[in-house]
């Protein structure tokens, strides 16, 4: 589950912190908003953000776990490919 989870994880955190980074004019645009201003600034300006962080997560992700299941299969298979591949190398 790490495989998969850490990118999707350290992509959505990136894109969560950097979407204002700071910026005076998203804290201005908040303040405008009003009402509850974490709140607002939550639901209405970063979540909408997010997404394409969690799509870029998920590409990195389904690239590692491609790869985790060549090498598992590689390494540990007592037929298929890996296995006859394994097996040729050795003679």
């Amino acid at each position: 589950m790490t495989i998969i989870g850490h990118p999707v994880r350290k992509e959505v955190l990136r894109g969560w912190s950097s979407l204002f980074a700071g910026s005076a004019l998203w804290e201005r645009l908040t303040r405008a908003l009003a009402e509850n201003e974490l709140r607002q600034n939550t639901y209405k300006m970063r979540l909408p953000g997010v997404p394409p962080h969690i799509v870029t997560g998920m590409r990195f992700a389904v690239v590692r776990a491609l790869l985790a299941v060549v090498v598992a299969e590689l390494t540990a298979s007592n037929a298929g490919s890996g296995y006859l591949l394994r097996e040729s190398s050795e003679t």
